[in-house]
């Protein structure tokens, strides 16, 4: 088994269950683990045989557009859409964070994590 990671993904985004969230907007991270077979990939130097990660971060970003109020509905988008669009994908998890939350309190971040794995 190897795992494809793509960590760190920054994206401006208006997502959040108040209104002034989803008008003003927030910098959010999006970190992405995939858990697959590469051997063939490796051997062959053939990128049909892997996962593409630049349509994973395209994937990322098309749904980071699309504005939700919790941003566990903007992560199960985004694993849906992985784990559809590879089949190749066995274990998926997808994990977004919000940069300076508006809680009242010194915090750096808030986040989610869903997995999927393939049966």
């Amino acid at each position: 088994m190897s795992v494809i990671s793509l960590e760190g993904i920054k994206v401006y985004a208006f997502h959040g269950v108040l209104e002034e969230e989803r008008k003003i907007g927030a910098l959010y991270r999006v970190d992405i683990r995939i858990e697959t077979d590469v051997i063939k990939a490796a051997q062959e130097d053939d990128i049909f045989q892997t996962i593409d990660y630049t349509l994973v971060y395209d994937i990322v970003r098309e749904e980071m557009k699309l504005s939700s109020k919790l941003i566990e509905n903007v992560a199960y988008r985004i694993l849906k859409k992985i784990t559809s669009t590879f089949t190749k994908a066995l274990h998926t998890q997808v994990k977004i964070s919000k940069i300076n939350p508006p809680i009242h309190g010194d915090i750096e971040n808030v986040s989610i994590a869903l997995e999927s794995i393939r049966e």
